[in-house]
């Protein structure tokens, strides 16, 4: 996926040599469609010059301070308005993007629920970065963005907690969010996978101490299907999972992805889920 601007939707673009065969299989069965994404400029929460402090400070309304943090790791936000300790939300982007280009159409809805840590994928891709299963270099990402959350935490009164975490990704970074989960039992317990085909193991995902999974896409995307059937079979297995449909879009995010997001975040917090479910939003 490579971003046109730092506010679009991803799309995806096909290179002569893929590190990993996901996107290539999501996007000839999907059909990568560039989205013109909201018509709203740069995000003015983090700077990427390179002369930008490490940890910035920003004032979105009265009384709030929102801080941001950036590194070779990716970027990160600290809640508006911190309260107690609050969970984390980690977003693996797609290939060829960067967190910069994807993380913000997750800001709005984490802004008050939590930490929001957007690490970069571990390795270089056309004009961005893909994720592979590298473990190590994986575990040093993140390792980068806890570590940065750490920083964040010294400026609130909220620390991180490490339960009902939620662990995201889209298309690349949905196959390495659940490769990850896997591999970092404990730190996560809950899942957002969009817009991959995944293979998902019900007694492995509980046994890294996930809890619940939304699995979403686009009705023209070629995952659709397959994430209909993996929550279906989560669900048989008794691990409750979501299937949200992102409306009719294809392999990409919708103007109004943060509204479907916050679908997904409301049934991860309610106190029962009904399992089994499809959420079709048009």
């Amino acid at each position: 996926m490579v971003a046109t601007s730092s506010h679009q939707a991803p799309s995806c673009t096909l290179g002569p040599v893929l590190l990993l065969a996901s996107c290539l299989i999501a996007s000839l069965l999907g059909g990568c469609k560039a989205s013109t994404g909201p018509a709203a400029s740069k995000p003015t929460t983090l700077s990427e010059s390179p002369s930008t402090p490490s940890l910035i400070a920003h004032k979105p309304g009265p009384e709030r301070v929102m801080r941001s943090t950036r590194g070779d790791w990716g970027l990160g936000h600290a809640p508006y308005m911190p309260t107690g300790a609050m969970p984390v939300y980690a977003f693996m982007h797609g290939m060829g993007d960067t967190p910069a280009a994807e993380c913000p159409w997750f800001e709005s809805v984490t802004r008050t629920r939590g930490y929001l840590l957007c690490p970069k994928g571990n390795a270089a891709y056309g004009n961005g970065f893909a994720w592979t299963n590298d473990r190590a270099q994986v575990r040093e990402r993140f390792d980068g963005a806890w570590t940065a959350t750490d920083n964040l935490v010294d400026y609130h009164v909220a620390r991180p907690t490490r339960r009902k975490n939620t662990l995201m990704g889209f298309s690349n970074g949905a196959w390495a969010a659940a490769e990850t989960a896997l591999a970092q039992p404990g730190e996560w317990q809950q899942l957002v996978l969009i817009a991959m085909k995944v293979s998902l193991d019900a007694t492995k995902l509980r046994g890294a101490g996930i809890e619940r999974v939304v699995l979403a896409a686009g009705d023209h995307d070629g995952s659709a299907h397959s994430m209909q059937s993996e929550a279906k079979k989560l669900n048989a297995a008794g691990l409750p999972a979501l299937y949200l449909s992102l409306g009719k879009v294809g392999h990409t995010f919708p103007r109004d992805m943060p509204s479907r997001m916050e679908t997904a975040l409301q049934w991860l917090e309610s106190p029962q889920n009904e399992g089994d479910r499809r959420v079709t939003q048009n």
